[in-house]
């Protein structure tokens, strides 16, 4: 079984310098092990600035230049961001974050402030303006547990598979009575999604694979679900997204998310209002509905004419799970913006 980290905490140490004052000593930046150039970096307003790309490489991201619309995104495990050039704002799917300075280019590279990394990825962001020191590094404040996968496939009398599934889920490693209780609910979970999806395809699929072999223009293709398993926690609360890829020989895959965020000292399940401290579930659709409505006004691109009025009506299918800004909430594919915008999301920060 392959060992699992879930992320304890996000450390960012950090020294602000005076506005209008630049770093003059030299700056000694090292991202996950390696070290950047020190004249890659710069301090400008008290903000340090680091080349996106010379990072990104260092971190085993991948990166995407957009020339036509000058914008870059960057793809770290489960984590994408895209930095749009002169912006303050950096994009999480359809959530945006403020990073108080504009990504620049400056001597052909792409510049953004350091605490990109943190807002944007899972990742410690270590700066000491005094010293000019800054380490990128994946959080070393972790609890260790399992990531176990159900597997399995089926066939055809001839052998050809027809459907296959990998659904992943995670197992705290802890004989606390709370963690038995988590780890039993994650467990049921993945069973089910399993279960669900061979009961629900491999029939069919397996007809249609007969029939193709008698047509030559059915183009057959197996049945194939995935998973990815993102998690968070605190001192407080574990949160679990799951997000589920299911290839059933369309166009393109189609994607679904299940989220649980759980409380540690007793396993229960936690409700969005305690994990936003609001007074209620209504006051936390009121502040979901009206905050997301403002975003949606600001960003008309990215949503569908009628999404505002979609979220009030499918209210119900927002889910949410935490990061380490606050409390995510988020929409199915396709129900307030197109596919190519990925799951809709908007974030109550702490």
């Amino acid at each position: 079984m392959k060992k699992y980290v879930l992320v304890l905490s996000i450390i960012v140490c950090m020294s602000i310098g005076t506005a209008g004052v630049s770093f003059a000593g030299d700056i000694t930046l090292n991202a996950n092990g390696k070290s950047i150039a020190s004249q890659a970096s710069y301090v400008e307003d008290g903000t340090l600035m680091v080349p996106l790309r010379d990072v990104a490489d260092a971190l085993g991201a991948e990166t995407q230049w957009d020339a036509e619309n000058k914008m870059i995104g960057v793809s770290l495990g489960d984590d994408y961001a895209d930095f749009d050039i002169g912006d303050t704002q950096m994009r999480i799917g359809t959530r945006e974050i403020d990073m108080k300075k504009a990504a620049v280019i400056k001597n052909d590279k792409a510049y953004v402030p350091v605490t990109a990394f943190n807002y944007g990825f899972d990742l410690d962001v270590k700066w000491d303006e005094k010293s000019g020191q800054c380490s990128i590094t994946k959080s070393d404040d972790e609890v260790k547990g399992e990531e176990n996968t159900i597997s399995d496939s089926v066939k055809a009398d001839d052998g050809t598979a027809v459907l296959s599934y990998e659904v992943k889920y995670i197992q705290l490693n802890s004989d606390t009575k709370s963690a038995e209780t988590i780890n039993r609910v994650l467990k049921a979970e993945a069973e089910k999604t399993a279960a669900d999806f061979k009961n629900e395809y491999a029939k069919t699929q397996s007809e249609y694979y007969e029939e193709s072999k008698k047509d030559s223009g059915l183009n057959f293709r197996p049945a194939v679900l995935t998973s990815t398993i993102k998690t968070y926690t605190n001192d407080i609360y574990l949160s679990v997204l799951n997000t589920y890829c299911y290839d059933l020989g369309g166009a393109h895959p189609t994607s679904t998310r299940t989220s649980l965020v759980f409380k540690l000292d007793n396993g229960d399940e936690a409700t969005a209002a305690e994990c936003t401290g609001l007074k209620d579930e209504k006051a936390v659709k009121n502040a979901v509905l009206n905050g997301w409505d403002k975003e949606i006004s600001d960003e008309k691109n990215y949503y569908f004419e009628d999404s505002t009025k979609t979220l009030e009506e499918e209210y119900s299918k927002i889910g949410f799970y935490l990061d380490k800004n606050g409390v995510v909430f988020y929409m199915p594919l396709y129900e307030i913006a197109p596919y190519a915008a990925g799951f809709p999301e908007f974030e109550i920060t702490k």
